[in-house]
């Protein structure tokens, strides 16, 4: 390609000697015969200068390890970052877990009406009828502020939760970089500064030997009759380049498969740490979303309204775990038009069965229920559908 250009721009100058572009077509030509020079002396090109293949593995390993200083410096602003938003996150945490626990149920006392009968003495004798009221309990009313509270709780816990499995995939990608490609790529580099270094070995001059004067010619006793012209030698095959050198081709793919594994190593050892900590925040995210649903069971349970008798709820059924096991034990929410139960089985062998106010299909559960109001409706179902 090199001899072309030359010959391109040769022949522009042949055709116009006088043009004002000469200066810069001589600079080309001048270019291109340096860089032929280079080529024929077996240099390559790398970062725009040239230089000898064992040159240019020096300056690559040399490249790939401050590729890898920068990558391991760029993940660590990433996580101080992220350990900064984990942080306020927690504090946020903090507060609205202190303004929960200031916020007061109001008690609202619930009456009762009775009636009876007395008899009238100065006009009839006819009996009237009375009513009275008296307290029977009280009933506690949530604080308004208290949905929204929790909310912003379930928001921060959730914040932590990616933020610290986010945290520690970038841990694991970091201690990937430092104890495996950065010790492979400065084995690599050690190496190749070892091939350059080392010395080229000694060119021996060869020697020609003189060919030996030839004999004396025979003395002529009769002349000879002419020579006869030999019939044409065919040259003898050469062997191919890959015959004459198969077994460095043998060592070089070996060594290419050997290097291809070491690479390989950190990315499959990357990938399977990603794939495990990716796991590992799933699984933390549901675990997250059951204690949140847990607590939300829990409030329904001691705080909700327990009617006496055999009750059965109807509506949409919704686990709490695994819910009805089968054997007596298990919770679950029955979300119904205007009410939602926290029910808990209570039908083991050794439960007391007389607590029971909810029919089952075994001996019966502990059922308590508050008003079914849009936001824990869909609170519950939100928490139910991540924690599965």
């Amino acid at each position: 390609w090199y001899n072309q250009w030359i010959a391109v721009f040769q022949k522009f100058l042949d055709k116009y000697p006088a043009s004002d572009k000469k200066p810069a077509v001589q600079h080309y030509i001048e270019l291109c015969q340096a860089e032929s020079q280079n080529v024929a002396a077996g240099k390559v090109k790398f970062g725009d200068k040239w230089m000898t293949p064992k040159e240019k593995k020096v300056q690559v390993a040399q490249a790939a390890i401050e590729s890898l200083k920068a990558k391991v410096a760029d993940l660590q602003r990433q996580r101080t970052k992220l350990t900064e938003n984990i942080g306020a996150a927690q504090g946020s945490l903090a507060g609205a877990q202190q303004k929960l626990s200031t916020l007061q149920d109001v008690q609202v006392p619930v009456y009762q009406t009775t009636t009876s009968s007395i008899y009238q003495k100065r006009h009839t004798e006819g009996p009237s009828q009375t009513q009275s009221s008296y307290v029977t309990g009280y009933q506690t009313v949530p604080n308004p502020e208290r949905p929204k509270v929790l909310s912003q709780i379930q928001m921060y816990q959730q914040q932590i939760g990616q933020g610290q499995a986010t945290l520690a995939s970038l841990d694991a990608t970091i201690a990937g970089v430092q104890q495996a490609q950065m010790p492979a790529a400065e084995q690599a580099y050690q190496v190749a500064l070892a091939e350059l270094r080392q010395a080229p070995p000694p060119v021996v001059a060869k020697v020609e030997e003189q060919p030996a004067p030839p004999p004396p010619p025979p003395p002529q006793e009769a002349p000879a009759p002419p020579p006869q012209a030999a019939a044409p030698v065919a040259p003898a095959p050469q062997p191919s380049w890959l015959a004459r050198n198969w077994y460095w081709v043998v060592i070089g793919g070996l060594g290419l498969l050997i290097l291809a594994g070491l690479l390989a190593m950190p990315m499959l050892k990357r990938r399977t740490a990603e794939a495990e900590a990716l796991e590992e925040q799933r699984n933390q995210q549901r675990r997250f979303m059951y204690e949140q649903l847990r607590k939300v069971f829990d409030r329904i349970f001691a705080e909700g309204q327990r009617p006496r008798g055999k009750n059965k709820p109807e509506g949409e059924v919704i686990a709490l775990g695994r819910g009805d096991d089968g054997l007596g034990g298990g919770r679950w929410f029955v979300i119904g038009p205007e009410y939602i139960w926290a029910v808990s089985n209570n039908g083991g062998e050794h439960d007391n069965w007389s607590l029971n106010n909810v029919e089952t299909d075994g001996h019966g559960a502990i059922g308590a229920f508050v008003a079914a109001d849009e936001e824990l409706v869909e609170t519950v179902r939100t928490l139910a559908g991540k924690a599965k």
